[in-house]
């Protein structure tokens, strides 16, 4: 005698306290198109996570994210993924979606099968073929032939010419400064030959520079330093900047001496 296989009731399933030995009813029609449809090896396993969330609960509807989807599968990379892929089935009318609730359309003659969607894909590729390297070489030597049939003075190898990409700095490396703001204690001419030395060693001055050069000099000037010779010297020694003057001494002093009196300077040389 065969032996017959042995139903257990889902009460006492329930009864027992294990979810595993429980059941999740699937109808005859899911079951058939199931074995009919084709999908990737993961959306299979969405979609098989759904019907045990929502059927092996007796749901017809529920809130399930991705990341309970994901756990149910046994999937640990992005989640993305499985977006995509819940997003596909809802795309072929496997699902639907309300918000984050999901349904199993139950009516299943609105699947759409993967064969169907490929002969749709390759009719489309007929009407409209693929822009492949040689559709794009040969489409750009028509539009070459055009323009120079347009205009025969184009050049074949001619490029339009980029626009000068002028920025706020730029412009103002190129404005030559204004020398209004130079003071009368300091001489405009030796200002001027300093700036045609900065533009000769391609560090052309700009307006802010001159406002600190002034400034410098101011400086040099308080401590007794000709600001006139900071500058010459800089323009002699090929200098981006100015300096104090390395030893001798400074305008004052040079004053005071010659202001002296040369004649107590001479004293013990008159016999010499």
């Amino acid at each position: 005698m065969a032996e017959t296989a042995k139903v257990y009731p889902i009460e006492a399933s329930r009864a027992s306290g294990s979810e595993a030995t429980g059941f999740t009813r699937v109808p005859n029609q899911m079951a058939d198109i199931l074995c009919r449809v084709e999908l990737s090896g993961r959306q299979y396993r969405v979609l098989m996570a759904i019907i045990r969330k929502l059927l092996g609960f007796n749901k017809t509807t529920d809130w399930l994210a991705p990341a309970q989807i994901a756990d149910q599968i046994g999937y640990s990379g992005d989640l993305t993924n499985i977006r995509a892929d819940m997003r596909e089935l809802e795309r072929r009318n496997i699902i639907s979606r309300t918000g984050k609730s999901i349904t199993i359309n139950t009516r299943y003659g609105q699947w759409e099968q993967t064969a169907n969607r490929s002969k749709s894909i390759r009719k489309e590729i007929d009407i409209n073929p693929p822009e492949t390297d040689r559709n794009r070489s040969a489409h750009r030597s028509k539009s070459i032939r055009q323009q120079i049939e347009t205009n025969p003075k184009t050049d074949r190898n001619q490029h339009p010419q980029k626009k000068d990409n002028y920025s706020k700095d730029t412009i103002t490396k190129n404005k030559a400064p204004d020398l209004s703001v130079v003071p009368e204690w300091l001489s405009l001419k030796t200002v001027e030959e300093f700036i045609d030395h900065r533009k000769s060693i391609k560090k052309p001055l700009t307006q802010k520079a001159l406002t600190l050069l002034i400034g410098k000099l101011d400086s040099f000037r308080s401590e007794g330093h000709d600001p006139i010779v900071c500058l010459e010297e800089s323009i002699m020694n090929g200098w981006q900047g100015v300096f104090r003057p390395k030893g001798g001494a400074t305008a004052k002093q040079r004053r005071r001496f010659d202001q002296s009196n040369y004649e107590q300077g001479l004293e013990g040389f008159e016999d010499a």
